[in-house]
């Protein structure tokens, strides 16, 4: 009697008894309950679950239909208008003509209750992408906030470092260059008690009539002078006990003193070798023999060694200046271990060239003719270090007593890991740019 909905895999029964007609017999009605019934099985049944999941309709049960348990007539949400819904059970259910005249207006306005559907599921996903919004915008808030945060700590270091150098004693060496003197008037305003070194008097004379008159006596201290020539080695000893003798104990000692050169090294000879090693090597390591038992027996101090990035990557017609610095550098690295235990901390400051444009505005040289070569030349061009720059990073080692500080562009960098990495391909590169003779004016 059953015939299987493959639609909603459950039967539906047509209840003949009720039929007033017999299977055999030709009546309009039976012929029309028969098209109703696949009718509906090909039009309803299949979409039993889209009917249940988004046609919600209100019940409003007819008077006529009260006493069927499976078939409901409801008021359509969208059309307002009567629907048939269906409950599929395996029983008897009698599917009335009214079947066959609601199929076709209830696939009309299943259809139009769909698109309506998806409309308000378009619209409600364009909400939800508005209200997300604020969570996509996360991550670049966050960024905002540590930029904040680490900006106000460097504003607050800033501050701070004023009050941090306040009445200690701080020895400049070549304080009378364009980075010693920026240096100088750094911790000249924050309150520290200058000891200014240098090998010209007059220059000394000049520097310290610059710091006093645009100073307030009431927070600063008078700066010290001291000749003090480290090409000169044999009265080094008399400008160390001077040194010694202006306030009693030092508690920063800046290496500042750099001589440098750059020719051929079949073009230089030893007593300029000599020379270079005596201001950028002898001199430094002497002067910090010097005052280092001072230290020792206050158990407090600091060197800040200001070196270059020579004194870790070696660069042609710099032999002699890449051997001094390279030798100095050691010097420190080994003398930050051994006096470690009493409380003494070491600082260096590997720099790239001092900027000659920010310094005297010398005018810039012809470019060089290797293609390699000039885009080195051009990035360091770009990327020198300001004496302004330099004296700020300084004052900022001094407060946070860094062991090891190293200013340079990403050229630099990538040359250093190159010849840690790739030694045969630096070696290579720098080889190439020996030719060109206007590259060697850009290294410094």
């Amino acid at each position: 009697m059953g015939e299987y909905d493959r639609g909603s895999s459950r039967s539906v029964e047509i209840n003949r008894n009720t039929d007033p007609v017999g299977m055999n017999g030709v009546n309009s009605t039976e012929l029309a309950r028969e098209k109703s019934r696949a009718y509906f099985k090909k039009r309803v049944c299949e979409n039993y679950s889209i009917l249940k999941a988004f046609y919600p309709l209100e019940s409003q049960q007819r008077t006529e239909d009260r006493n069927d348990p499976f078939i409901r007539f409801l008021t359509c949400k969208t059309c307002s208008a009567l629907r048939l819904e269906i409950f599929f059970l395996p029983a008897a259910v009698y599917i009335s003509r009214s079947v066959v005249n609601d199929v076709v207006e209830f696939m009309a306005c299943l259809t139009k209750r769909l698109s309506n559907r998806i409309s308000a599921r378009i619209n409600a996903g364009i909400v939800q992408a508005k209200m997300g919004v604020p969570s996509v915008m996360v991550l670049p808030l966050l960024i905002v906030v540590f930029a904040g945060i680490y900006y106000v700590y460097n504003e607050v270091m800033r501050f701070m470092s004023k009050s941090m150098v306040r009445n200690k004693v701080v020895v400049i060496t070549d304080a009378v260059s364009g980075m010693g003197s920026e240096c100088a008037r750094l911790f000249h305003d924050g309150g520290a008690r200058l000891v200014l070194c240098g090998p010209s008097w007059d220059k000394l004379e000049s520097l310290y009539d610059s710091l006093c008159s645009g100073s307030d006596p009431s927070k600063t201290f008078t700066p010290k002078l001291v000749l003090l020539d480290f090409s000169d080695m044999e009265n080094l000893s008399d400008a160390i006990t001077e040194i010694a003798e202006c306030y009693g104990c030092v508690d920063v000692l800046i290496c500042n003193s750099s001589m440098k050169i750059k020719a051929p090294v079949q073009n230089l000879s030893l007593e300029m070798d000599k020379t270079v090693m005596d201001v950028n090597y002898f001199g430094p390591i002497t002067l910090a023999k010097g005052v280092l038992p001072l230290m020792i027996t206050r158990r407090t101090g600091q060197f800040v060694l200001v070196n270059s990035i020579q004194g870790k990557l070696a660069l042609p017609f710099r032999t002699c200046y890449a051997a001094s610095k390279h030798a100095v550098q050691a010097f420190f690295d080994c003398l930050r271990a051994e006096v470690e235990e009493y409380g003494i901390s070491v600082s260096t400051i590997s720099h790239t060239f001092i900027n000659a444009v920010a310094q005297d505005a010398t005018p810039s040289k012809a470019p060089p003719t290797n293609a390699l070569w000039a885009y080195i030349s051009s990035m360091l061009n770009t990327h020198g270090v300001s004496p302004d720059s330099l004296a700020h990073e300084i004052v900022r080692t001094v407060n946070r007593q860094n062991r090891e500080v190293l200013l340079a562009h990403p050229v630099p960098w990538i040359a250093l890991y190159l010849r840690a990495l790739l030694p045969s391909c630096f070696f290579a590169v720098v080889a190439a740019g020996v030719k060109d003779g206007a590259m060697t004016e850009q290294l410094k």
